[in-house]
Protein backbone atom coordinates (compact mmCIF):
# COMPACT_ATOMS: atom_id res chain seq x y z
CA UNK A 1 0.00 0.00 0.00
CA UNK A 2 1.30 3.36 -1.17
CA UNK A 3 1.19 6.20 1.85
CA UNK A 4 1.41 9.97 1.11
CA UNK A 5 4.72 10.32 1.18
CA UNK A 6 5.28 8.85 -2.61
CA UNK A 7 4.67 10.02 -5.87
CA UNK A 8 1.26 8.80 -6.17
CA UNK A 9 -0.41 10.46 -9.40
CA UNK A 10 -2.11 7.10 -10.06
CA UNK A 11 -4.91 7.32 -7.47
CA UNK A 12 -8.12 8.93 -8.86
CA UNK A 13 -8.27 12.34 -7.71
CA UNK A 14 -10.70 13.89 -4.90
CA UNK A 15 -9.85 17.23 -4.55
CA UNK A 16 -12.10 19.28 -1.97
CA UNK A 17 -11.35 22.64 0.01
CA UNK A 18 -10.64 22.37 4.00
CA UNK A 19 -12.36 25.10 5.64
CA UNK A 20 -10.53 26.32 9.40
CA UNK A 21 -9.59 28.85 11.69
CA UNK A 22 -6.35 29.26 13.10
CA UNK A 23 -5.72 32.02 14.87
CA UNK A 24 -8.81 34.27 14.00
CA UNK A 25 -8.60 33.79 10.81
CA UNK A 26 -10.38 31.89 8.20
CA UNK A 27 -8.49 29.84 5.80
CA UNK A 28 -9.74 27.45 2.78
CA UNK A 29 -7.01 25.22 1.49
CA UNK A 30 -7.27 22.95 -1.58
CA UNK A 31 -6.78 19.15 -0.68
CA UNK A 32 -6.57 15.98 -2.85
CA UNK A 33 -6.79 12.30 -1.97
CA UNK A 34 -2.90 10.74 -1.97
CA UNK A 35 -1.95 13.85 0.16
CA UNK A 36 -1.28 13.97 4.11
CA UNK A 37 -3.92 14.73 6.14
CA UNK A 38 -6.27 15.16 2.89
CA UNK A 39 -9.50 15.74 4.96
CA UNK A 40 -8.06 18.31 8.15
CA UNK A 41 -5.84 20.83 9.75
CA UNK A 42 -3.66 18.54 11.37
CA UNK A 43 -3.37 19.43 14.31
CA UNK A 44 0.75 18.39 14.89
CA UNK A 45 1.29 20.76 11.89
CA UNK A 46 -1.17 23.66 13.42
CA UNK A 47 1.07 23.53 17.01
CA UNK A 48 4.25 23.91 15.02
CA UNK A 49 3.19 27.14 13.39
CA UNK A 50 1.81 28.26 16.51
CA UNK A 51 4.93 27.15 18.30
CA UNK A 52 7.58 28.89 15.30
CA UNK A 53 5.48 32.31 15.52
CA UNK A 54 6.61 33.09 18.61
CA UNK A 55 10.57 32.53 17.39
CA UNK A 56 12.58 34.72 15.70
CA UNK A 57 12.02 33.37 12.39
CA UNK A 58 14.62 34.04 9.13
CA UNK A 59 14.65 34.24 5.83
CA UNK A 60 14.75 31.65 3.87
CA UNK A 61 12.49 29.27 5.45
CA UNK A 62 11.94 25.72 4.21
CA UNK A 63 8.69 23.66 4.79
CA UNK A 64 10.33 20.19 4.06
CA UNK A 65 7.75 17.87 3.25
CA UNK A 66 4.97 20.56 2.75
CA UNK A 67 2.53 18.43 1.83
CA UNK A 68 -0.12 20.86 0.77
CA UNK A 69 1.08 23.83 1.90
CA UNK A 70 -0.54 24.46 5.36
CA UNK A 71 2.72 25.20 7.52
CA UNK A 72 4.31 27.38 4.54
CA UNK A 73 0.90 29.45 3.83
CA UNK A 74 -0.36 30.17 7.76
CA UNK A 75 3.44 31.49 8.41
CA UNK A 76 3.40 33.22 4.81
CA UNK A 77 0.15 35.07 5.90
CA UNK A 78 1.24 35.81 9.37
CA UNK A 79 4.79 36.55 8.41
CA UNK A 80 4.20 38.27 5.14
CA UNK A 81 8.29 39.04 4.68
CA UNK A 82 9.16 35.45 5.15
CA UNK A 83 10.81 34.28 1.97
CA UNK A 84 9.25 30.46 2.31
CA UNK A 85 10.25 27.77 -0.14
CA UNK A 86 7.92 24.14 0.63
CA UNK A 87 9.28 20.88 -1.41
CA UNK A 88 7.32 17.31 -1.35
CA UNK A 89 8.25 14.26 -3.01
CA UNK A 90 4.28 14.03 -3.80
CA UNK A 91 3.49 15.92 -7.05
CA UNK A 92 -0.18 16.01 -6.34
CA UNK A 93 0.82 17.54 -2.77
CA UNK A 94 2.36 20.56 -4.40
CA UNK A 95 -0.59 21.16 -7.24
CA UNK A 96 -2.65 21.77 -3.86
CA UNK A 97 -0.36 23.99 -2.72
CA UNK A 98 0.27 26.36 -5.62
CA UNK A 99 -2.95 26.59 -6.29
CA UNK A 100 -3.70 27.59 -2.43
CA UNK A 101 -1.10 29.79 -2.59
CA UNK A 102 -2.36 31.62 -5.68
CA UNK A 103 -6.25 31.63 -4.37
CA UNK A 104 -5.15 33.34 -0.87
CA UNK A 105 -2.60 35.93 -2.68
CA UNK A 106 0.34 34.49 -0.62
CA UNK A 107 2.96 34.29 -2.67
CA UNK A 108 5.83 30.68 -2.07
CA UNK A 109 7.81 28.59 -4.24
CA UNK A 110 6.39 24.81 -4.24
CA UNK A 111 8.78 22.14 -5.75
CA UNK A 112 8.48 18.74 -6.24
CA UNK A 113 11.51 17.10 -4.95
CA UNK A 114 12.79 14.09 -2.38
CA UNK A 115 13.94 16.19 0.46
CA UNK A 116 16.50 18.45 -0.13
CA UNK A 117 17.09 17.04 -3.50
CA UNK A 118 15.71 19.89 -6.14
CA UNK A 119 17.27 22.83 -3.82
CA UNK A 120 20.85 24.07 -3.93
CA UNK A 121 20.61 27.27 -2.02
CA UNK A 122 21.09 27.53 2.15
CA UNK A 123 18.03 28.38 4.40
CA UNK A 124 18.10 30.38 8.03
CA UNK A 125 15.02 28.17 8.99
CA UNK A 126 13.73 24.77 8.30
CA UNK A 127 10.34 23.02 10.07
CA UNK A 128 9.22 19.84 9.68
CA UNK A 129 6.23 17.40 10.09
CA UNK A 130 8.02 14.12 9.33
CA UNK A 131 6.22 11.41 7.58
CA UNK A 132 6.39 8.67 9.95
CA UNK A 133 4.84 6.29 8.04
CA UNK A 134 7.89 6.72 5.77
CA UNK A 135 9.86 4.83 8.31
CA UNK A 136 12.66 6.12 10.88
CA UNK A 137 15.30 5.88 8.00
CA UNK A 138 13.45 8.60 5.59
CA UNK A 139 12.74 10.38 8.49
CA UNK A 140 16.48 10.74 10.04
CA UNK A 141 17.70 11.05 6.59
CA UNK A 142 15.63 14.42 6.38
CA UNK A 143 16.90 15.67 9.79
CA UNK A 144 20.55 15.07 8.08
CA UNK A 145 19.47 16.76 5.12
CA UNK A 146 18.32 19.59 7.56
CA UNK A 147 21.39 20.12 9.01
CA UNK A 148 23.32 20.12 5.39
CA UNK A 149 20.95 22.99 3.93
CA UNK A 150 21.22 25.40 6.83
CA UNK A 151 23.27 27.97 6.77
CA UNK A 152 25.91 28.70 10.06
CA UNK A 153 23.25 30.11 12.79
CA UNK A 154 20.19 28.20 11.52
CA UNK A 155 17.59 26.22 12.68
CA UNK A 156 15.47 23.06 12.84
CA UNK A 157 11.88 22.85 13.97
CA UNK A 158 10.65 19.30 14.23
CA UNK A 159 6.67 18.44 15.44
CA UNK A 160 6.53 14.87 16.55
CA UNK A 161 4.40 12.72 18.36
CA UNK A 162 5.54 11.03 22.03
CA UNK A 163 3.88 7.41 20.49
CA UNK A 164 5.53 7.60 17.34
CA UNK A 165 9.25 8.08 18.36
CA UNK A 166 9.56 11.82 19.77
CA UNK A 167 12.19 10.55 22.22
CA UNK A 168 14.56 8.79 19.59
CA UNK A 169 13.92 11.54 17.62
CA UNK A 170 15.62 13.97 19.94
CA UNK A 171 18.51 11.47 20.24
CA UNK A 172 18.65 11.60 16.38
CA UNK A 173 18.59 15.55 16.51
CA UNK A 174 20.80 15.70 19.44
CA UNK A 175 23.53 13.40 17.41
CA UNK A 176 23.72 15.61 13.94
CA UNK A 177 23.66 18.79 15.77
CA UNK A 178 24.49 18.69 18.56
CA UNK A 179 22.42 19.76 20.62
CA UNK A 180 18.18 19.68 20.74
CA UNK A 181 15.58 21.38 22.90
CA UNK A 182 11.68 20.75 23.41
CA UNK A 183 10.05 24.57 22.85
CA UNK A 184 6.64 22.84 23.08
CA UNK A 185 4.46 20.36 24.20
CA UNK A 186 0.69 19.60 23.77
CA UNK A 187 -2.01 16.84 23.48
CA UNK A 188 1.21 14.20 23.16
CA UNK A 189 2.43 16.52 20.68
CA UNK A 190 6.43 17.88 21.12
CA UNK A 191 8.48 20.62 19.05
CA UNK A 192 11.90 20.18 19.16
CA UNK A 193 14.67 22.94 17.98
CA UNK A 194 17.51 22.12 16.95
CA UNK A 195 20.53 25.01 16.17
CA UNK A 196 23.19 24.28 13.73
Amino acid sequence: MKHYFTDNRELPSDRKEISFRFLGYDYRFVSDAGVFSKGEADEGSLLLVKTVLEEPLQSPLLDLGCGWGLMSLLLKHMRPQLQIVGTDINPRAIECARETSLKLNLPAAFLVGDGTSALSDPFQTVILNPPIRAGKDVVYRLFQESYDILTKSGCLYVVIRRQQGAASAAKELERIFGNVSRIALKRGFEVLKASK
